[in-house]
């Protein structure tokens, strides 16, 4: 770990920005003879969340300890959160990876069979972090596990869907041949495609299978084999190839971010599964890592929490997921990355991090600029997915970019090019000025804005905007997360439609946020998704919005025509 990555510099921001604002980097953030750093936060740039008192952080502030060597911290620790609360299991698991440290193996065992007897799936006592696990890979225990494993640790999950293809990503216990075949026979009398790849240690034992060759608006049962052998108790997973661009066949995309690891929440991926969409898009805050430094252990086991998770795994296996990342994936809480791609080291780390656990068609314009940014189209519906975070400028610069000048020409390209009915821009933040309102207001009373959002990069927002108006682009809608509530806003322009900004993020957050501004309106009272339905068959096609909270409950229904998407 690196420790002077902590030492911050923090200088008030005073060209023309509110007197309260302020920035925060480490050092090595400021390059000769400019006053402001390349990349940073709004906020402390600290391990404020790993606190003892922050309890909505589960398993990470002790991992935190035993990965820095301090195991009686870490061991203390553990047994105050079990004196609170006998059943958290993350806690057993982390007590049983300390005293195996500690070589106190017949103590480590007894927690670890307590993890497992309440709720800890096998596959997270093999899959590690491995470098932590290793004293207790001698144990009848973990033997006992490796035995009955069939070598699948995580996944599948299913990605990067077309009208004739898809992509299969999963992680093995070891270095093995993957073979997925799939079929429109549920008994596979018969096997119309396969696909093979091989999972690596380089790469997490991860690997990305590819099949082609398949037909449009189809639905496939689909087998995989390990090293030739079928995987035992394999469930009947199935998926549903795309729709023709040509086709006007009924389109369902569901969406949500903000989705901290948290037990009593984790239900939400069934609530999902069970609306059955053809996609599901996940826009940051997938995962809460807030450590920007060398990616670790720490790193790989928050997102093997999530992995493991079988209303996760549930889902994931037969929806198509299309990820991008926000400031708690990608560095630290309003981070900032700056313009290049290779700089800090440690954000092509978070980048590479990010890809070997997610299965998206691309990555931003590799091998010059890598980034999460891409698009995808299933029948009259194409969605532009971006990157907000990985070429984000200082957002107190004159000017700044949220997006990158690759970025944003790929967008506007896009969508001058598209021959979609309904077009999705989809932001890992908000994109009306008053989804985030400052606490303080102006010298003159006027209401500030967090410059977070978009309302920090209006100018950059304003040429997106004033480019869809330029070349009469219909039937836009914008897509955003963050707030962890879900709302919906309508942005007016001079010089075109108004743009509706539907917000959601609130999948499992333990916590919500309160209202902000003046919505059309807002939900969050629980946490909770959105499904979009499009219809384009009719004179006039309609998009209809459904908001569902986490027990499946409507709570919004609202449709939008196409009429209302064109310049008048």
């Amino acid at each position: 770990m690196c420790a002077i990555i902590w030492s911050c510099v923090v200088i008030p921001f005073v060209n023309g920005a509110h007197e309260l604002d302020q920035q925060f980097a480490p050092p090595e953030a400021y390059l000769s003879g400019d006053p402001l750093p390349y990349f940073g936060s709004e906020n402390p740039w600290n391990r404020r969340f790993f606190e003892r008192d922050n309890p909505r952080r589960i398993g990470q502030p002790e991992l935190l300890l035993i990965q820095e060597g301090r195991l009686e911290e870490a061991i203390a620790m553990c047994h105050d959160i079990l004196a609170g609360d006998g059943g958290e299991v993350e806690s057993h698991l982390l007590l049983a990876v300390a005293l195996g440290l500690q070589s106190r193996i017949e103590e480590a065992e007894i927690s670890l069979r307590t993890a497992l007897d309440r709720g800890l799936p096998p596959e997270r006592v093999l899959v590690g972090p491995r470098s932590l696990l290793e004293p207790l890979s001698e144990t009848s225990i973990f033997k006992d596990i490796l035995t009955s494993s069939n070598g699948l640790l995580h996944g599948p999950m299913l990605g990067a869907v077309t009208d004739r293809s898809a992509r299969f990503w999963v992680r093995t216990w070891s270095e093995s041949e993957i073979e997925i075949r799939v079929s429109v026979d549920s008994h596979f009398k018969e096997t119309d495609a396969v696909g093979t790849a091989r999972t690596s240690s380089g790469n997490d034992h991860t690997a990305v299978v590819e099949i082609d060759g398949l037909n449009p608006g189809t639905t496939y049962r689909y087998q995989m084999l390990i090293d030739g052998r079928p995987i035992s108790s394999q469930p009947e997973w199935r998926f549903r190839t795309f729709p023709t661009k040509e086709s006007d066949e009924v389109v369902r995309i569901a969406f949500g971010g903000g989705a901290m690891y948290y037990p009593p929440n984790e239900r939400i991926w069934d609530t999902i599964r069970l609306r059955d969409p053809d996609a599901f898009l996940i826009l940051g805050d997938n995962v809460y890592i807030d450590i920007p430094e060398s990616v670790g252990a720490f790193h790989d086991y928050t997102y093997y929490q999530r992995q493991s998770r079988p209303e996760f795994r549930r889902l994931v296996a037969g929806t198509p997921i299309y990820a991008i990342w926000d400031d708690h994936d990608a560095g630290i809480d309003d981070v900032f990355l700056g313009p290049y791609p290779d700089k800090p080291a440690w954000k092509l780390e978070h980048f590479e991090l990010f890809r070997r656990n997610w299965n998206n068609p691309s990555y931003g314009a590799e091998p010059e600029w890598p980034a999460v940014w891409f698009k995808m189209r299933i029948g009259a519906v194409e969605c532009f997915l971006l990157d907000g975070r990985y070429y984000r400028e200082n957002p107190f610069r004159p000017n700044p970019s949220m997006l990158g000048p690759v970025q944003k020409q790929w967008l506007l390209d896009g969508l001058r090019e598209s021959t979609a009915v309904f077009k999705l821009i989809v932001s890992p933040v908000a994109w009306a000025d008053d989804a985030k309102v400052r606490d303080e207001t102006g010298p003159n009373g006027e209401v500030l804005y967090a410059t977070d959002t978009w309302a920090g990069f209006k100018e950059e927002r304003g040429e997106i905007f004033d480019f869809l108006a330029k070349h009469a682009i219909s039937g836009v809608m914008l897509l955003s997360a963050d707030r962890h509530r879900t709302d919906l806003r309508r942005i007016g322009r001079p010089n075109g439609y108004p743009l509706y900004d539907l917000m959601s993020s609130w999948l499992t957050n333990p916590k919500g946020t309160d209202s902000s501004g003046d919505p059309l309106w807002e939900y969050f009272d629980k946490p909770a998704f959105a499904v979009l339905t499009f219809d384009s068959s009719g004179s006039d096609p309609v998009m209809s919005i459904e908001v569902a909270n986490i027990e499946g409950v409507p709570v919004l229904n609202k449709d939008i025509h196409l009429s209302e998407l064109r310049n008048k």
